[in-house]
């Protein structure tokens, strides 16, 4: 029944590759041009959604309760780490070190600041540790809706007869959906019950009016372009659609635990940006100019090893503090400095990922579009 089951889906995936367009009265209005292959979208940038739906089916179902839970925390923030050792693997290419620290502005961008980033969260864990925390979940929400809006863009095909949004429009509905669903924990998990909690209530509907207007609009301006003969780009449209439910889980009923919550978006987050980070190793190395940039001539199996010392590192460290120093101060120390990791990723994220520079258009972009159909 599996192996039918899998033949089936491997011709579903045929079918969508090879399908270009379709025809409606005369004109191609819709078609497919996958940014990676039609295989690793739906891998690492659609399943995600359909693996946080079976988590929250099986929390759901789970005779352990907020045990059973606990235990998918642990096993899927290693994913957290991992996703964090693929921004550090960026510096183990030569090329890409000339750069970071070609210049004394580049020097303060991708050392001093990451260096100063990690010391306050250090302090702040020494002073008072919730403020770090309300900083890493606050920097969390624009950083999410940064990489998905980042994705949305690398599928778009400009000058091509597709119907693109403009952009302002696009980023709207992307972050005031999201900024919708974390209101809505916030007023779940602390708020409610509180004397704010009717003001912050209000605040949920003003901002989910917006969010469903922004929505509105979008699909106005999408669909009135295909109406006038643009085609509809359908990977764009459908990761469009994941990324305005992206924070859903905040809202699921059943849910008591924010913790549990946030693993969803998190997971699909890290799958993306471990996906995005492996097609870049794959292609960007298997040319030999690049590949002598790396230390070995094995540039996957550096990949996978490189993420995993640094998850060992990490959780290493965490469960060694959490033994010899079980005192809530040093733990929220040790937390502190898993914060401000986090909140290093981010940081880099932005530099490193911004296309306006000549060099890392040619060195991270080229090797993600150069495929597209």
């Amino acid at each position: 029944m599996l192996g039918i089951g899998y033949i089936q889906f491997k011709a579903f995936l045929s079918e969508l590759t090879n399908m270009q367009s379709a025809t409606l009265g005369g004109q191609a209005k819709i078609r497919y041009p996958w940014m990676l292959s039609c295989q690793e979208d739906l891998l690492y940038f659609l399943a995600p959604n359909l693996l946080a739906l079976i988590i929250y089916l099986v929390v759901l179902a789970s005779p352990w309760g907020f045990a059973g839970a606990i235990t998918l925390m642990v096993i899927f923030y290693a994913g957290n780490v991992i996703h964090q050792g693929a921004t550090w693997f960026h510096y183990t290419d030569k090329r890409n070190r000339e750069y970071y620290f070609g210049t004394a502005r580049q020097r303060f961008k991708f050392i001093v600041l990451p260096i100063l980033v990690l010391a306050l969260s250090i302090i702040g864990g020494f002073i008072w540790f919730p403020l770090v925390w309300l900083v890493y979940m606050g920097w969390s929400l624009p950083h999410f809706i940064q990489q998905n809006a980042g994705i949305l863009l690398l599928y778009h095909n400009h000058r091509q007869g597709e119907a693109i949004v403009p952009r302002n429009i696009e980023m709207r509905s992307q972050q005031l959906s999201g900024l919708f669903f974390y209101l809505v924990a916030i007023h779940r998990f602390s708020l409610s019950g509180t004397d704010v909690a009717l003001g912050s209530l209000i605040l949920c509907c003003i901002v989910g009016v917006a969010a469903a207007a922004s929505i509105v609009l979008y699909l106005s301006n999408l669909f009135s372009q295909v109406r006038s003969g643009a085609y509809l780009n359908v990977p764009a449209f459908l990761f469009w659609i994941a990324s305005i439910l992206f924070f859903l889980p905040f809202a699921l009923p059943r849910i008591g635990d924010f913790e549990v919550c946030w693993i969803l978006p998190s997971l699909m987050h890290w799958l993306q940006y471990i996906g995005l980070n492996y097609v870049l190793v794959r292609r960007k190395y298997a040319e030999p100019e690049h590949l002598q940039d790396l230390p070995t001539k094995r540039p996957i199996a550096f990949f996978v090893g490189f993420c995993t010392v640094i998850l060992i590192i990490q959780y290493g460290g965490f469960v060694f503090a959490h033994f010899a120093w079980p005192e809530k101060p040093y733990l929220n120390i040790w937390s502190s400095v898993f914060l401000g990791l986090g909140m290093v990723h981010y940081l880099l994220d932005g530099f490193i990922w911004k296309f306006r520079e000549p060099y890392l258009r040619e060195t991270i972009l080229t090797y993600l579009v150069e495929k597209k159909t």
